[in-house]
């Protein structure tokens, strides 16, 4: 489990960078931190991170295995090697070892060790392993950590492995006088143990320490010290001083041993070497002279000294040596001089180093900053760099490592393990590069084309080169250039490769390698001369060459290879090409190939140099070609339309075509679909061609012209044609001074290249070359005599006073030339000339500037350099405007989508506009169709990140840079769907669905889409179609929509919802039933009579339908529907009185769209008895009936009476049917209804808590507003000082445990001291010692166990802290109150509190009588309203004094008070109530438009009076629609007594009684607001709606679901032990066995599961108590736990909510939350008692969820109990902590409970039974204490 919550592994491969890349395997963690890195035998690797030993696989360092460990800490790993058990490796972290199984990571043994615990042996650096020494024992070196010895320890442990006995280094004066090191390496040589450390606050020196490995210590203080300890300083001769030593390394070489270390000194790093034998030797003859009696011993970082003797005896010395040093040899001391090392290598900051003697080489690594140095020790020792590694972990090298068999490197940084192979050889790819690469073991191994070891070319012969000049090589290639031709021909068979350093012993092949996918290569035979200097090989075949593609040459490198090895290849340089001349066409491209082509002219191809034709062309000059060129000072040939000109083109080397009796030579002018235009005979000449004359009758306009032709000159003779290469692509263009010059002006400033001109005589632009024109204008500066220039047009015709318009000016003779523009002016308001967008002569674009008079109305002025023209109509400078809520819709999703109407003035003037909303661009729509006056725009929403404050949003358009902005939109979440009901609909469409969500209101036009497969009767594939609904009636929370018409042979469809741009919803993932439309049976044997009310029962099938869905109409008249089976439909209809005999009704059915005439039934009238039998016979038979009638009458009359009553029966219970469908229905829309919302709305807002102070008050003196602790004791000024010091002196008693308890069980004993008084008592003891709880805690343990003692005797042991009859009861609840205030706030107190605004809300949906308390929504039985209520939601807004406007949800029959209150809460959202204004201080304003409003009140003298009865005023009894506006004011006058008068909706309880009852009213009358309470009152408005109550019960169990949500979290915050982790001064955390402290926090380690300390605390005093009293009943303790926890406090917090938040609690809300409390105390019960039918609803209401509770309070409890207990002085820390904590919360709120004042109420007590006290204190052997007492009694009477 800690596995998942903990840490998250994964592995991947990537590639170190070192030339070419070698494969690696690494593995990296995730949220933790690497320490030890372990390789195993097998060559896996065990790693220790800071929470888990981890064993990796060893080929690709997958993870095999993982232990969890319960620590944060550093680990460290050490091997057991001569155990022979599977338990053999040492683990030890955070004080505790023990031995794992590196197979089986899962089973551990624990290891003891002595002393225990040691902090000698556990690790504090993650890279100092432990060297093993044989007789099982380990050496391990320690860093220092503050005050903990830094030292390095001798473990011996036990055969089993499960115990180790720990020797330390040094004497007594080294553990008190620490000098912290760091350990940087250790390694084990001839029977000695060595460790190299650096001492950063010793001068940064580098020391070394030898012990014997056999030493068995020496004891010393009780503790065993080693006896041999020797150290020594190293210092490098270029860097005695450095700043830091940063890693060191054993290296054994050629039988010596050396010590390399890195250190740095400034920007300067070196690696430095020292001898160990010269080490040694320094350290033995520093004990040798010690033994002659030479020197001290001493170890220079401490002071003092031992001296030498100086008279030992020689048999003495001689017993003495390093491994056996007696008595006085035993200190540990330093060789008196350093040792000097010498520098090998320069590097960059080095972080770790090893070494690894690999194929007879020792190699050296050096890790540093994302870089592995290598380096190799040389012949003669010196160290020579190999490369650098470079890593992809970007993280510094912390370790590096080797795998048992030497092959592969393992890298360790912070979070990355990377495994990589030593031997690289194989990573180079050329001779060069291998024995380039420095490495001594990497050699090229010539026919195997491979970099290798010596022992790995195994090739016949083994050619193996270690130097370049030995490479193979390929030095000439002949030819190299090789055409296909050739090929064809075979007239170059062979191609000679010049090589060298080729072996002549084996046969090769040549490979020609083309890099085409086609044909990469082809292989030829070869072979080689005796020299073993020139191959040759074959060519390839031309049929083996991959194609062409259009390219001329085929480039190819060609390589030597034998046996299938690529030996040697040709370099880039030296590619070889196949070149096919004859692939090019035209002589251009021929003589530009890359190798050398000849242009056959006559022939019209390309050849090989080594082919021949006549007049052949070769070379590289292009010039030499035939070819056509552009005319002089152009690119292109200008042709003017519909002109008889000749076309004369130029052109070069075209002689040899000039002979026209052998050549055709034509002129082809192509359009740009290559179809010919003109093809016109040509003459050459010396250097052009003359096309034939051609009028060049081509079609032009203004939008065609100029128009370019392909221009060609082919050559013709013989059956061939030539076209001439075109060298610049140069083209024929046709133009028309006409058009490209429509008025004179634009004619003068076509370019000059066009030779236009204006013919004034001809009123027309002409080619003036070639048009007869006597008042010709030709150029730019001739446009003075042109035609004055007029103004046609302009757009727009407005823009914004700021300026900043695009005017597009349009007109004849504009100027010529940019130039010729001087100013545009609008009035006297400049318009600045765009010259970029200037077309001479015809349109001129200008920007206008700002306005200084504001709104203005000119003509456009234009000044040309010789004329000024004025517009015939002028421009206007407009303001534009926006509405103060301009936008319509004023919402909309986050998604974007909405189609927003923009309303405003002069909103259409200007070029450009823009919109935005709230800051995001809004879409404009049909912008091409605004008028410059427009009054509103249309846009579409973009989507935006986030939302706005509701009211905050700003509109802004900008019209040509000019923005104006007004309030008006808001982005709101996106709509989120939940529901929708039915889920299936009928093909003919009409369904209403009722889809439920979270604001579905802020999109416009919603529509349901339905999804749906159709098949291809042709191609019979599937094709996805979807239709669209009409557009649904949103709410909030639930919109209304029609199910669109779908007759398709389907069963089923997707639904999706189109609301603007939110994608989400498109597909809301819901499937709906398709039904076939319901069939009616048409046969009717119903028999209709006129004035006659009969049942009518409609047959048929496929009624799926609700009873609500369905109408019948017998034409015109309806027939109610009554009863609706599968399929059977009844309705009552009534047939006129005035209907006759063979009438005929149509009978139409209408179910959604379906809409049926299904038949036809007739009105039948029973014949006249005169017409049957005659007169004389019907008079008799009419006398017989009538005494009969007369007869018959009494029996029927009773009959009918009985018929009448079932009849009233059957209609009452198909109302109450109807009824009960109703409520249902209206049951399930509720159960859509999420309450969510509240959620969101507490979302970055502080929930209104009272402080710490108010809360104690609320808790332990319920009511209580000014209580006498809150304040210092009040005495007379003449008794003020001996009553203080009396007091001071009764509160040091109260602080003697012995004192306080015996005043407790005195005052317990007295009878009149009754329940109330131990209540107060209590709360005031815990008011006076609240700021040492610790204390406290002692006395509430006594005072419980002597209450648990009292409850076991008496034989009642579950009655234990049911009530509160006892002090230590009151004081348990105070405890709680004190210690559990933060974990309230921090945890419980956000569920808790939207479990009440939950409440609250849901109540509040519903009416609520303001005099009864009754609510429709009640929990409770006795407040549930049991009658029907028609009701209508208003949603109204409130405008607030800043100008915001608030949304509010209020009830058509709400009371104005009740109205008031819900718009104080939506305008002070979650704010505390103390800062809301009072109900009573402001008036509700209507306003019904800007100037119509007024001020609403419960009683305003116009109240609805009837009967004795007087209603209160409502929403309704005002008029007031939906979208109303309110205003809230301040009163400002008093009602009159009687006329005017508010109700409270709230009858808040915290606030007493209410102030009106049902008849207080002055004159007698009585008050009702929604109901009547008189039942009987035969005038009651409501008596034909009264219905069976019960009907209403379940609408308690609708409520009840809707807020279940929130009594689950509550209950799970309460009663679980897993929630997120809170503020750790309230915590316990179960997570280990050992407990740590740091101020306030107490945890075992970090983890997911909390727990506050005294809840833990005081059920393990219950624990405790229970087993003092034998108490064996697990029911007895759970009971026991329950009233001190869940009954005593939480409970009572959940009832109270007012406690902990500044609220107003109504008394409905009230009645509410003890239904659920009620709850809560079942659900901790242990008892089993199952509700019956006849129990309270209450009960019912909860059985379900009280079981599911008991399970988990049980679990709850078990858990508590199986966490480790709390050590009593860890729990005093912890409360004195929590009082020093809490005692800066009341400095902070300038509230404190006065202690002396509490001390005072609690000694009035004392006093009173102040006899009774001082004869318990003496009893009990207290004298001192009793005349204390009386001393106090003295100064306070």
């Amino acid at each position: 489990m800690f596995l998942s919550v903990l840490l998250l592994f994964f592995l991947y491969s990537l590639s170190l960078s070192l030339g070419a890349s070698n494969a690696i395997s690494q593995y990296q963690l995730q949220n933790d931190t690497l320490s030890t890195c372990l390789v195993l035998s097998d060559g896996s690797l065990l790693i220790g991170t800071t929470s888990h030993i981890i064993k990796l696989n060893s080929d690709n360092l997958t993870v095999n295995s993982s232990l969890p460990l319960n620590t944060t800490t550093n680990q460290l790993l050490l091997p057991l090697n001569d155990t022979g058990f599977t338990q053999n490796i040492l683990s030890c972290q955070e004080q505790e070892c023990f031995l794992l199984n590196p197979n089986d990571l899962s089973v551990t043994v624990s290891v003891s060790t002595s002393p225990t615990p040691s902090t000698f042996l556990f690790p504090t650096t993650p890279d100092m392993p432990g060297l093993y020494t044989e007789g099982r024992n380990f050496f391990v070196g320690k860093d220092a950590d503050s005050q903990i010895v830094s030292s390095i320890s001798k473990l011996q442990y036990s055969p089993s492995g499960s115990q180790l006995q720990v020797m330390l280094v040094g004497s007594q004066q080294e553990r008190v006088i620490n000098f912290p090191r760091k350990f940087l390496t250790n390694f084990q040589q001839n029977g000695f143990v060595y460790y190299v450390f650096h001492l950063p606050d010793f001068g940064s020196k580098l020391q070394i320490a030898r012990i014997c490995s056999n030493d068995t210590g020496l004891e010393e203080d009780n503790i065993l010290t080693l006896t041999t300890y020797t150290e020594a300083e190293l210092q490098c001769d270029e860097m005695t001083t450095p700043d830091s030593i940063t890693a060191a390394t054993f290296v054994q070489r050629n039988g010596e041993s050396m010590i390399m270390a890195s250190m740095r000194s400034g920007k300067t790093n070196i690696i430095c070497t020292f001898s160990v034998s010269e080490i040694n030797t320094r350290m033995d003859d520093k004990l040798s002279s010690c033994i002659n009696g030479q020197g001290t011993l001493s170890i220079k970082r401490f002071s003092g000294s031992d001296a030498c003797p100086t008279n030992l005896e020689q048999d003495k010395k001689d017993a003495i040596t390093v491994c056996n040093r007696p008595g006085q040899f035993i200190v540990p001391f330093e060789v008196d001089n350093p040792t000097f090392g010498e520098r090998v290598a320069f590097t960059s900051q080095i972080f770790s180093l090893n070494s690894l003697a690999y194929e007879n080489i020792v190699y050296l690594y050096a890790g540093s900053d994302q870089t592995i140095e290598q380096f190799y020790f040389n012949a003669s020792n010196s160290l020579i760099p190999i490369r650098n590694i470079t890593l992809a972990t970007n993280e510094q090298v912390d370790k590096i490592g080797f795998s048992s068999d030497s092959e592969y490197l393992y890298i360790q940084s912070e979070s990355y393990v990377v495994k990589r192979p030593v031997n690289v050889c194989d990573s180079f790819t050329s001779c060069d590069s291998c024995v380039e690469s420095g490495d001594p073991i990497c050699g090229w191994c010539v026919l195997s084309s491979s970099c290798t070891k010596l022992d790995d070319c195994t090739t016949t012969p083994a050619i193996w080169q270690k130097t370049t000049s030995y490479c193979p090589r390929i030095n000439d290639v002949s030819p190299s250039v090789i055409y296909t031709d050739q090929l064809m021909t075979n007239t170059l068979p062979m191609l000679s490769l010049n090589v060298s350093n080729i072996p002549g012993v084996i046969s090769y092949s040549c490979v020609y390698n083309f890099g085409s996918d086609a044909m990469p290569s082809t292989t030829t035979s070869a072979s080689i001369d005796s020299q073993n200097e020139t191959v040759t090989c074959d060519l390839p075949p031309s049929s083996e060459l991959p194609g062409f593609n259009g390219e001329d040459t085929i480039l190819s490198v060609v390589s030597l290879t034998a046996n299938g090895v690529t030996i040697i290849s040709l370099t880039s340089e030296q590619q070889i090409s196949f070149t096919n001349c004859s692939i090019t066409s035209s002589c251009s491209s021929c003589l530009s190939t890359r190798q050398a082509c000849n242009w056959c002219p006559f022939d019209n191809n390309c050849v090989s140099p080594l082919s021949s034709c006549q007049g052949s062309l070769s070379g590289t000059a292009i010039d030499n070609c035939p070819l056509i060129r552009s005319p002089p000072n152009l690119t292109d040939y200008l042709v003017h339309v519909n002109l008889t000109q000749s076309l004369v083109i130029e052109a070069n080397n075209l002689e040899v075509y000039s002979d026209q009796s052998a050549y055709t030579v034509d002129c082809i002018l192509k359009d740009s679909q290559d179809n010919e235009l003109f093809v016109l005979s040509a003459t050459v000449g010396a250097r052009n061609v003359t096309c034939d004359k051609s009028e060049f009758n081509v079609s032009l306009d203004t939008q065609t012209q100029p128009y370019n032709s392909t221009l060609e000159v082919r050559v013709s003779f013989s059956d061939k044609r030539i076209i001439i290469d075109n060298l610049n692509d140069s083209k024929v263009i046709f133009y028309s001074c006409r058009l490209m010059g429509e008025n004179c002006g634009q004619c003068l400033s076509i370019e000059s290249k066009f030779e236009c001109g204006y013919c004034r005589d001809l009123d027309s632009c002409k080619p003036v070359k070639l048009t007869n024109c006597e008042q010709k204008l030709v150029g730019i500066n001739s446009v003075n005599q042109c035609e004055r220039p007029v103004i046609d047009d302009f757009s727009p015709i407005a823009g914004p006073i700021r300026g900043g318009t695009n005017v597009t000016i349009e007109g004849t003779n504009l100027g010529a030339d940019v130039k010729q523009v001087k100013t545009i002016l609008i009035g006297s308001v400049v318009c600045e000339h765009l010259s970029s967008q200037y077309l001479p002569g015809k349109r001129i674009v200008c920007k206008t500037g700002p306005t200084e008079t504001g709104v203005i109305t000119e003509k456009i002025s234009i000044t040309f350099t010789y004329a000024t023209v004025n517009s015939s109509r002028p421009f206007q400078f407009l303001l534009p405007n926006l509405n103060p809520r301009p936008a319509e819709p004023a919402v909309g999703p986050i998604s974007g989508g909405t189609h927003v109407v923009i309303k405003g003035v002069n909103l259409g003037i200007g070029n450009e506009r823009s919109i935005t909303l709230a800051g995001k661009p809004c879409a404009i729509e049909r912008e091409n169709e605004i008028q410059y006056n427009a009054t509103q725009l249309r846009c579409i929403s973009q989507r935006s990140s986030s939302t706005t404050t509701r009211g905050q949003g700003t509109v802004s358009l900008v019209i040509d840079g000019s923005d104006v902005d007004a309030i008006g939109f808001d982005y709101e979440n996106d709509p989120i769907y939940r529901g929708i009901t039915p889920q299936f609909f009928f093909k003919s469409g009409g369904t209403n669905f009722t889809v439920t969500g979270q604001d579905l209101n802020i999109i416009q036009r919603p529509r349901l889409i339905v999804y749906y497969q159709s098949t291809n009767a042709t191609t019979k594939s599937t094709q996805s179609n979807q239709v669209l609904s009409d557009v649904c009636n949103p709410g909030t929370t639930i919109m209304t929509c029609t199910a669109p018409a779908l007759r398709i042979n389907a069963t089923e469809v997707r639904l999706g919802l189109l609301m603007d741009n939110v994608t989400e919803l498109l597909d809301v993932n819901v499937s709906l039933t398709l039904y076939p439309d319901p069939s009616f049976n048409t046969d009717f044997t119903d028999e209709l009579r006129p004035g006659e009310i009969k049942d009518l029962t409609l047959t048929g099938t496929g009624f799926r339908f609700d009873i609500e869905q369905v109408k019948v109409n017998l034409d015109q008249i309806p027939c109610a529907v009554r009863n609706k089976t599968e399929t059977t439909v009844t309705c009552e209809v009534e047939i006129p009185a005035t209907a006759s005999s063979s009438d005929q009704y149509s009978i139409r059915v209408t179910v959604g769209n379906y809409n049926e005439r299904i038949g036809v039934i007739t009105i039948t009238t029973p014949p006249s008895l005169l017409i049957i039998v005659g007169p004389p016979f019907a008079a008799f038979v009419i006398i017989i009936i009538v005494i009969f009638m007369v007869l018959f009458s009494v029996f029927y009359h009773k009959y009918r009476q009985k018929d009448e009553q079932n009849d009233r029966l059957v209609f009452e219970l198909e109302r109450l049917e109807s009824s009960v469908a109703y409520e249902c229905k209206l049951g399930f829309a509720e159960l859509q209804t999420d309450l969510g919302e509240l959620v969101g709305d507490l979302t970055g807002t502080r929930l209104p808590y009272h402080n710490l102070h108010s809360y104690l008050l609320q808790s332990l003196f319920p009511g209580s507003k000014d209580h006498p602790t809150l304040h210092p004791p009040q005495f007379p000024s003449s008794k003020k000082e001996r009553m203080e010091t009396g007091i001071r002196m009764f509160y040091g008693l109260l602080m003697d445990k012995i004192v306080l308890l015996n005043i407790v069980h005195t005052l317990e004993a007295q009878k009149p001291f009754n329940i109330r008084d131990k209540s107060n008592f209590g709360s005031l003891l815990m008011i006076a010692l609240h700021n040492r709880l610790d204390y406290a805690t002692e006395i509430l343990k006594r005072l419980l166990s002597d209450l648990v003692r009292r409850t076991v005797a008496e034989s009642y042991p579950k009655l234990l802290l049911r009530r509160t009859e006892s002090v230590a009861e009151k004081m348990l609840s105070s405890w709680l109150a004190f210690t559990l205030h933060g974990y309230v706030v921090e945890h419980t107190g956000q569920p808790l509190y939207l479990l009440y605004k939950a409440v609250k809300a849901q109540l509040e949906k519903g009416p609520i009588d303001v005099i009864t308390g009754e609510a429709r929504y009640s929990l409770s039985e006795q407040k549930l309203v049991r009658q029907q209520l028609d009701i209508q939601v208003i949603n109204a807004t409130i405008e607030t004094e800043d100008g915001l406007m608030v949304p509010v949800k209020l009830i058509d029959c709400d009371s104005i008070s009740q109205a008031k209150e819900k718009m104080l809460d939506a305008v002070f959202k979650n704010a505390p109530v103390s800062q809301r204004p009072q109900l009573s201080s402001i008036d509700i304003e209507y306003r019904r438009s800007p100037t119509d409003s007024q001020i609403l009140r419960d009683e305003d003298g116009a109240n609805e009076y009837e009967y004795g009865w007087r209603r209160i005023n409502t929403l309704r009894h005002y008029h007031v629609h939906d979208r109303a506006t309110f205003r809230l004011l301040p009163r400002k006058e008093t009602p009159a007594p009687g006329r005017a008068f508010d109700y409270t909706g709230s009858l808040m309880v915290s606030h007493g009684h209410r102030t009106r009852t049902l008849s207080d009213a002055e004159d007698g009358t009585r008050i009702w607001h929604l109901f009547k309470q008189a039942d009987e009152d035969p005038h009651s408005v409501f008596t034909n709606k009264k219905m069976v109550t019960e009907i209403y019960l379940p609408r308690m169990l609708s409520t009840k679901t809707i807020l279940q949500q929130f009594v689950d979290d509550l209950f799970n915050s309460i009663f679980t032990l897993s929630h997120p982790p809170i503020s750790p001064s309230y915590l316990y955390t179960p997570v280990a066995t050992t407990f740590a402290t740091a101020g306030s926090q107490l945890m075992y380690a970090p983890g997911s599961e909390s727990l506050p300390l005294a809840i833990k605390y005081i059920f393990d005093l219950l624990d405790d108590e229970a087993m003092c009293a034998k108490i064996n009943d697990t029911d007895v303790v759970h009971t026991w736990k329950n009233n001190a926890l869940a009954l005593r406090f939480w409970v009572n917090l959940i009832k109270n909510p007012e406690f902990v938040f500044d609220i107003n609690k109504s008394a409905i809300v009230d009645s509410c939350l003890s239904v659920i409390a009620q709850a809560f105390i079942d659900g901790c019960s242990s008892s089993d008692t199952r509700p019956t039918i006849n129990s309270p609803t209450s009960k019912l209401l909860y059985n379900k969820e009280v079981q599911d509770y008991k399970n988990s309070v049980k679990l709850f409890y078990e858990e508590i109990q199986a966490l480790p207990r709390i050590p009593d002085d860890i729990m005093m820390q912890h409360l004195k902590d929590m009082s020093a904590h809490q005692a800066e919360l009341f400095q902070k709120s300038q509230n404190e409970f006065n202690i002396e004042s509490a001390a005072y109420e609690i000694l009035r007590y004392a006093t009173k039974y102040q006899q009774q006290i001082l004869q318990s204190l003496r009893a009990s052997g207290l004298e001192a204490k009793a005349q204390i007492f009386e001393s106090v009694l003295q100064h306070t009477m």
